[in-house]
Formats: C-alpha cells, structure tokens, sequence
C-alpha cells in the first residue's frame, strides 16, 4: 500500500495546505478508504526511506509532521507506478486493480476499492478483490458491445 499512503498523503497535504501529521492522514483515509488505515505509519516510513517524504517536527502543531520534497509533490499516480515499480508491486490492492485496467486513476481505484470493501475498516483479500473486480469489470465491458 505503499503508493496508496503517498496518494493519501498528499491529498491530505493538498486540503490542509501545511505538512500533515500521520493522524491527520488517517482520518483522510478513514473518509475515503477505512481498509487502509492500519499501516499508514508504516508505509509513511517506508516512503521516508525512499526518500518520497521527509518528516520534521512542527513547533505549531508539536508533533512530527509529513511532507512531500521536491519533484515528487507533483508526481503523477502514473508516473510514480512506473518510477518505483517495487512500492507499486508491494501496492497489493492498487496492483490488483491497475493491471486489469491502466486507464484507472488513484481516486477511480479508491472509488472501486470501497464498493468492492464495502466500505468496511478490514482489508478483504486480494483474491477477493480481484474476482469482485473482474466481475464487474466484465459486467461494466460487456455492456458496450
């Protein structure tokens, strides 16, 4: 989930306009994606290691807070998938979706993501996610022959 965090990341980044603190990240994806939650400060330090984030303490908010450097704060979902394709295969959820269709942008994924979820705060499996997928995206091509 690794290329998921980073999305969320800075959308959160992006709405509060500041470097953002893991919780806040979490609440963003709380409303957007709950599966996702759980490894958030993992995959922010594993982002951290790749030099994609940099955490500094902010004396206003006292804590650490997250924030994206130069050039990847405006790196696309695209381009990020094909310049670090090791977060990407380790993006289980993403993986399982984008290879099926790579027209699909990060919210047209999260979107998919919590219908296939149901919007539950448990991760489905990936198998699960993949045949639920495949069927709709069969059902969703079927229809325009």
């Amino acid at each position: 989930m690794p290329i998921m965090i980073f999305s969320f990341l800075r959308d959160t980044i992006r709405k509060l306009g500041r470097a953002v603190t893991t919780k806040e990240v979490e609440n963003m994806i709380k409303g957007r994606l709950p599966m996702c939650v759980d490894h958030t400060a993992v995959h922010l330090r594993e982002l951290e290691s790749e030099k994609l984030v940099e955490k500094e303490f902010d004396k206003t908010l006292k804590s650490y807070a997250w924030r994206i450097p130069e050039p990847y704060n405006t790196i696309l979902f695209h381009e990020l998938i094909e310049k670090y394709p090791q977060l990407y295969k380790e993006s289980l959820y993403i993986y399982a979706i984008y290879e099926m269709d790579k027209n699909l942008g990060f919210d047209d994924i999260v979107n998919i993501l919590y219908e296939l979820s149901e919007g539950a705060d448990t991760r489905p499996g990936i198998k699960a996610i993949k045949d639920k997928f495949a069927e709709k995206f069969i059902e969703k091509y079927a229809k325009k022959e």
